[in-house]
């Protein structure tokens, strides 16, 4: 490449970071704290339902959060910081993608949408393993494009490995087989990219999954078809997404991208040497993955985070033949508009982008899963009051907090946990215990404090009212729990009991 194109691409990984940088640190969600808990867990060789957790999902992800020291300190901006160098390095997979396939300005196009994408800036800073599918899912189609199937199988083994979305790429790239995109349809190529990536990923699904499925591995295939209404949504729940991942202007540039595809598709119009299925790529990753995912009756905002790509790559095409259009009416009577009018282009787009983000992560937060951000909040919320009155050598009772619906009662909260810094020793209870057994279990354990989410409603009530009456102490309040001190009433309770005895 010319040193043009390579300061471009430079110019736009630089926008890539500045916008996603600044949103380190963020608050956590559920996901992200399971991840960060069953990383130190599994590091720690512990026990418990985090490290359990860890045969949840396919281990590559976690594995390479394992090299990120999960025990010291900035444990999750060292996480955010990975998942942003991920999308950098997607980011450059997606341009060199493009680039072979429309050309180096559509590629040019498509690193700079990218990187305003508001759905883009907001989950590349998310510790998820869907960047790292993204990552062997592009590898793969690259590979594909050189006939090197080979290679393709191996990196869709590799998504695999690392969640079940990549599906959405081992569907793009059978289908882009199917359409000839290997010059032609050969055994030989269809049995290599089945093969090798069954092999690959093979030993995990069919050796491990079956071994451990008591603690929780396959659950996520399980979710995704179930009848719980937690998660249930109409089939156009994610088309309705589009306009706070895409923005307005984003729809309306992918929608037009998506008619010229078909149109170069039906015209043969792919790059020399390169079939004509390639044209339509980014239709070939989106299509299936959409109908995949509205069929399925739960459904998550976040599973989209692995098409974010596809759709920037059909921004691109639209802006580059609205710059080819302009300069056909502009150039006869002035070449010199052709770069001022790319500049103009580029700067209308970037100020609609970010016109549909916000400033902030958690106003995007709430956009985008209402129900994470408050739940987040308020287990952020309980950790801090607990940090600020609680000593290490101290007894805590905790209950699973009520919120987070649809979880069994009793569960640890991620976000709760990973927030504690203090290390007390932790009683762990259900949320639907009731005031005798709260009771029971102070005098028996010698509980200190006592931090209790109950469903509000009237069992709520009589388990505050009691405990108000009973230990004679007011509770330290927070949007989603209540903190009790219980020591105080716990030994004038023992000192009463052996007063009686001693009589």
């Amino acid at each position: 490449m010319d040193r043009v194109t390579w300061f471009l691409l430079a110019a736009c990984v630089a926008l890539f970071l500045v916008l996603r940088v600044r949103w380190t640190g963020h608050l956590l969600v559920w996901d992200e704290g399971m991840a960060l808990c069953t990383a130190r867990a599994f590091h720690a060789g512990a026990d418990d339902p985090f490290a359990a957790w860890f045969w949840r999902h396919p281990p590559l992800h976690t594995l390479l959060l394992l090299g990120l020291q999960p025990l010291q300190a900035g444990f999750a901006e060292r996480a955010e910081f990975l998942s942003i160098a991920v999308g950098v390095v997607n980011q450059v997979l997606l341009f060199f993608l493009n680039r072979r396939v429309f050309g180096r300005t559509v590629a040019l196009w498509s690193a700079f949408l990218l990187a305003l994408l508001p759905g883009s800036v907001f989950f590349d800073v998310w510790i998820k393993q869907d960047h790292l599918v993204v990552t062997f899912g592009l590898l793969a189609l690259l590979a594909l494009q050189s006939r090197r199937t080979l290679v393709s199988g191996v990196c869709l083994g590799l998504a695999l490995l690392t969640k079940g979305t990549a599906a959405f790429y081992c569907l793009a790239a059978f289908a882009l087989w199917i359409g000839g995109a290997t010059g032609q349809r050969t055994v030989k190529d269809f049995l290599l990219l089945t093969g090798v990536s069954a092999l690959t990923c093979g030993w995990w699904y069919l050796g491990v999954v079956p071994r451990v499925r008591g603690t929780g591995a396959g659950d996520v295939f399980q979710f995704a078809v179930n009848s719980q209404a937690l998660w249930r949504s109409e089939w156009t729940f994610y088309f309705a997404q589009l306009p706070v991942l895409l923005g307005w202007l984003g729809v309306t540039l992918a929608v037009a991208g998506a008619a010229w595809a078909v149109h170069a598709w039906r015209k043969d119009r792919a790059a020399d040497g390169l079939p004509a299925a390639w044209s339509v790529w980014p239709l070939m990753v989106l299509v299936p993955a959409l109908l995949l995912i509205s069929i399925v009756p739960n459904k998550v905002p976040w599973i989209v985070i692995s098409l974010l790509p596809a759709w920037a790559a059909l921004m691109a095409l639209a802006v580059n033949e609205l710059v080819k259009l302009s300069d056909k009416i502009f150039s006869p009577r002035a070449a010199w508009l052709r770069p001022a009018l790319t500049v103009g282009c580029a700067v209308m787009v970037a100020g609609g982008m970010l016109a549909a983000s916000t400033r902030d992560y958690e106003p995007m937060l709430r956009r985008v899963a209402e129900s994470q951000w408050r739940g987040a909040a308020n287990s952020k919320e309980a950790a801090e009051i607990l940090n600020r009155n609680v000593r290490d050598d101290e007894r805590v009772l905790l209950t699973s907090f009520y919120y987070w619906q649809g979880l069994p009662p009793g569960l640890p909260d991620p976000i709760f946990t990973y927030y504690l810094v203090k290390k007390p020793a932790v009683l762990l209870r259900s949320h639907r215990r009731a005031l005798d057994d709260v009771l029971a279990d102070i005098h028996a354990h010698q509980i200190d404090w006592a931090l209790l989410s109950p469903e509000p409603g009237e069992a709520a009530n009589a388990l505050f009212g009691g405990l108000e009456r009973t230990l004679g102490v007011s509770p330290k309040r927070t949007a989603g729990a209540w903190l009790f001190r219980t020591t105080e009433a716990r030994q004038r309770a023992a000192a009463t009991t052996t007063a009686q005895l001693a009589k």
